[in-house]
């Protein structure tokens, strides 16, 4: 049945020019497109036309575009971790070993090229989901459902603020810590904001998925609000025609939200998973260097204490938003069969309740979740698993180092004892 009818849907959903609603979409994403751009994660451009509408371009200047981003990060990363370890005089402020900071700064330039060599591999389909959700919004504006781009510009706008205030605080406090140039902090300040931009880039796409997931929810929601009111009986069926076209358009768009959610959430899975694990990392050694500080081990001032508590923080906030968004999106997401059974229990049509039943059905084989290469989910649960890890790692590496305290101890001893029973005979004293 659904097939023979399907070609008079294809108007809907055979939308050649979408450059009127990517026009708004690229001004909701433009202030972190713009940050992306800038530090070489975006191999992509938008180009306008006479007429001001835009289209998503790629050319052999996208090579080019990421060989002068990986060449530049391979001269600053080269300079700054050959410069800060071959540096005789111990370079660091602090007593933590220069080979700890060493690492450290190592592992986030690495991340810099492998954040993006991957989205130059992927840049096609990053801008292609962009495409489809123009589409998708063209499909939702012949049912008077719009998009509130703003909104969206808006919330970029403000995790950009947030970001580089965050990675200004960070890279003050570093280079308080540590004896930099100008061009080791430049190299930090940009390995910050990659690792940044990764997840909040990330992000951007979520809350596309998202708010159009929810758009789809409201319209099904006010779909079988309307037919209620009207009452839908088993005999109308002019209407049920008509609710029935409706059921079918907005499933086909859920579909293809799902659709480009796992795309997305494959093309962004590497990036991901490395930008956890370094943040990780970091929450780690922060928190083993705080507990540096406060067992007396070093100077306690301020900038010491201070500076663990804010990374630390500034790593979870990354963390937490991150998982929000993906939460939220994939609850979004997996409400809307409960809408579909909702609207089967209110309703009493033999035809509607068969249509509702397989719609729901492939939407509930079909549970939507975000994954960083399938190694793990990205939800709340997340966040309690970083911190029990963290937590757990952190109470090992204090075992170990009290071990080692106590065992310097005794060799302490032991050396002193030695010392004293060889100069005993001399003093004519029996110990």
């Amino acid at each position: 049945m659904q097939s023979r009818s399907f070609s008079r849907f294809v108007p809907h959903f055979n939308i050649t020019d979408p450059t009127k609603t990517l026009s708004s979409i690229y001004k909701s994403v433009k202030p972190i497109h713009i940050a992306c751009k800038i530090v070489g994660l975006e191999p992509f451009s938008f180009a306008e036309d006479k007429e001001g509408n835009l289209s998503v371009e790629h050319s052999k200047h996208d090579f080019i575009y990421h060989l002068f981003f990986n060449s530049l990060f391979t001269i600053l990363g080269g300079y700054t971790t050959a410069a800060f370890f071959m540096d005789q005089e111990n370079n660091t402020k602090t007593s933590i070993s220069r080979n700890k900071f060493v690492i450290l700064i190592t592992i986030m330039i690495l991340l810099m090229f492998l954040i993006t060599s991957a989205n130059y591999f992927m840049r096609m389909k990053l801008s292609s989901s962009l495409v489809a959700f123009s589409k998708i919004d063209n499909v939702l504006l012949r049912f008077d459902m719009k998009i509130n781009y703003e909104a969206l510009r808006k919330d970029n706008l403000g995790l950009m603020i947030l970001m580089f205030s965050s990675i200004t605080v960070r890279s003050i406090i570093l280079i308080l810590l540590i004896n930099l140039d100008v061009l080791q902090s430049l190299t930090i300040i940009i390995a910050f904001t990659v690792k940044a931009l990764t997840k909040y880039q990330f992000i951007s796409f979520v809350r596309q998925l998202n708010i159009r997931f929810m758009r789809v929810n409201d319209g099904l929601q006010e779909i079988f609000n309307r037919n209620t009111n009207n009452k839908i009986i088993l005999n109308q069926l002019d209407q049920w025609d008509d609710l029935s076209d409706q059921l079918f358009i907005m499933c086909r768009i859920h579909y293809k939200l799902c659709h480009w959610l796992r795309i997305l959430n494959k093309a962004f899975g590497l990036q991901q998973l490395t930008s956890i694990a370094v943040s990780v990392f970091n929450i780690l050694f922060q928190a083993y260097y705080l507990y540096y500080v406060l067992s007396g081990r070093e100077k306690k001032t301020v900038i010491s204490i201070v500076s663990p508590l804010i990374w630390t923080l500034d790593e979870l906030m990354e963390i937490q938003f991150l998982v929000s968004a993906c939460a939220e999106t994939s609850d979004n997401a997996n409400t809307t069969p409960s809408i579909l059974h909702e609207m089967r229990n209110l309703h009493y049509n033999a035809d509607l309740e068969d249509n509702v039943q397989s719609y729901s059905l492939q939407m509930l084989h079909q549970k939507i979740q975000f994954s960083a290469m399938g190694y793990f989910v990205i939800d709340y649960t997340l966040s309690y698993s970083i911190i029990g890890a963290v937590t757990t790692y952190l109470v090992i590496f204090i075992q170990f180092d009290q071990g080692q305290k106590i065992k310097s101890e005794k060799v302490g001893n032991t050396s002193h004892k030695s010392t004293a029973t060889y100069m005993t005979p001399a003093s004519g004293v029996v110990v």
